[in-house]
């Protein structure tokens, strides 16, 4: 029978290890794929990152600069247009824009994943960005007559049809799971400690482990951001995805951090906790023999 327990917790024991960065992935992704408020509370800092600043100036000064009058020679309007970007992506009015921008793209970012079948594209749109650059260059009456009636597309793209196609199953998966993923992980650790009468031993199998795998989902973070950067175009829509990757990546990567901590101190605490008190018990048993 204790064999047979031993058994059943070596599995759970693995089972727990396995399940530990899916979990922690798994409380990311549905903090960040479905919930807007919180999506856009990650990236809005990301309005006062000079990257992200000069990537969607750059987008937005490409496409206001076609709207400027003929007359006007090319070296100076494209002074003028990069000047009144830099300015519109440098004001106080430029974190609300960012916000808006982006809570308006990830509402319609859930609304295509939670259907089978919808739009072939999600792009961050800087219309927004692009309305309020051509105002300030139609206050210098710069801009060809009806520049501003009907806005020319500005965006940076989110996901194509075959990347919203495969990430359909997977936010399906997370809506299905939500927490449950992480009670049911934490769940198992507690089988797997109960069931078997080396408790300890457990603990620390469980800690070693759940350390291995949190270490590799780490360092697989690092690696998929390198093939990111890879297959963006280069340039700012390479500096805008990397940006917009770091700052949602963050959490999970603390929470990882956390996590290997956790492990580590069980892990410690399991091994050579026991050690010190079989050495405290034999110094004693040594001082009263001596005595």
């Amino acid at each position: 029978m204790t064999l047979l327990r031993r058994f059943v917790s070596g599995l759970l024991v693995l089972l727990f290890a396995v399940l530990l960065p899916a979990a922690i992935a798994s409380a990311w992704l549905d903090r960040v794929v479905t919930d807007t408020d919180a999506y856009v509370d990650t990236v809005t800092p990301l309005a006062d990152e000079t990257q992200v600043q000069q990537a969607v100036a750059d987008k937005v000064t490409a496409v206001a600069v076609r709207q400027v009058r003929s007359k006007i020679p090319a070296a100076i309007a494209q002074k003028a247009v990069d000047a009144a970007a830099q300015r519109v992506v440098t004001s106080r009015e430029f974190p609300d824009l960012w916000a808006q921008i982006n809570r308006t793209m990830h509402r319609k970012l859930v609304k295509v994943l939670s259907q089978d079948s919808g739009p072939t594209d999600v792009s961050v749109d800087l219309g927004p960005v692009l309305r309020s650059t051509l105002d300030a260059l139609g206050a210098k009456n710069l801009l060809k007559k009806g520049a501003t009636d009907a806005l020319p597309p500005v965006q940076f793209s989110v996901a194509d049809s075959s990347e919203l196609e495969r990430a359909r199953s997977t936010y399906a998966a997370i809506d299905d799971t939500g927490l449950w993923l992480p009670v049911a992980t934490l769940v198992v650790g507690l089988l797997a400690v109960a069931v078997t009468p080396l408790r300890r031993r457990a603990l620390a199998l469980m800690a070693v482990l759940g350390f291995v795998t949190c270490g590799l989902e780490l360092l697989g973070l690092a690696g998929f951001r390198s093939l990111l950067g890879s297959a963006a175009d280069p340039g700012e829509q390479r500096d805008f995805t990397l940006a917009v990757w770091d700052a949602l990546a963050a959490d999970l990567r603390w929470w990882l951090v956390i996590a290997l901590i956790v492990c580590a101190l069980v892990a410690v605490v399991s091994l050579v906790l026991p050690r010190v008190r079989r050495s405290a018990r034999s110094d004693g048993a040594g001082y009263l023999g001596s005595a």
